[in-house]
């Protein structure tokens, strides 16, 4: 169960206005339709492209892109935002919450912006794997990820969410375990 934030003297106040209907409907309604368009402006920001190219990159026409930014429109659809998360390697989480998460979530530009899979698993190998460890315990059961720095890492075949960990005790998590350049990469089954 996720660890729920603290409740404190501003939380309270906040809360309280949340009593009258009218309040906490037309809250919830702004929060969401401004934090779905600023995220949307926000990842396509990090891109660094134009509206129209980033419609390109999500299949859709720029007069869409145009809408989804637009904090008034509210009609973007679980689809829409899923072909999104899928267009631009990222996740998406679409659940149900109190209003206590709803205070403590991060509207800031940069709470904004989130990483892709291949920026996440580069984050983690950074900081947890060392080379020697996965490439000496490489096996004919393994995928290998071949990088432009012709570097080969292991790739867990059965997808499992569940650590698999390779002789040295050092944990392989989900597909990839180290991508060097994220937009080049490719299945190499030779070993």
């Amino acid at each position: 169960m996720a660890k729920k934030p603290h409740l404190n003297a501003n939380h309270l106040e906040d809360l309280l206005s949340f009593q009258s209907k009218d309040y906490r409907d037309g809250f919830l309604e702004t929060d969401v339709k401004t934090g779905i368009a600023y995220q949307i402006q926000a990842l396509r920001e990090k891109t660094s492209l134009s509206q129209a190219e980033f419609a390109k990159k999500i299949g859709k026409k720029q007069s869409v892109v145009s809408r989804l930014e637009n904090t008034e429109y509210g009609a973007v659809t679980v689809n829409t935002l899923l072909e999104i998360a899928k267009a631009l390697n990222i996740g998406l989480q679409v659940r149900f919450c109190d209003y206590l998460d709803v205070l403590e979530r991060d509207i800031s530009p940069a709470g904004m912006k989130v990483d892709t899979i291949f920026e996440t698993l580069l984050n983690y190998q950074n900081r947890t794997f060392e080379p020697h460890n996965v490439i000496e315990n490489v096996n004919s059961s393994n995928i290998r990820i071949t990088t432009t720095g012709d570097t080969q890492w292991p790739i867990n075949k059965t997808k499992s969410r569940t650590p698999q960990c390779l002789g040295s005790g050092t944990p392989i998590f989900g597909i990839f375990t180290q991508i060097k350049s994220p937009s080049i990469f490719h299945h190499s089954t030779s070993h």
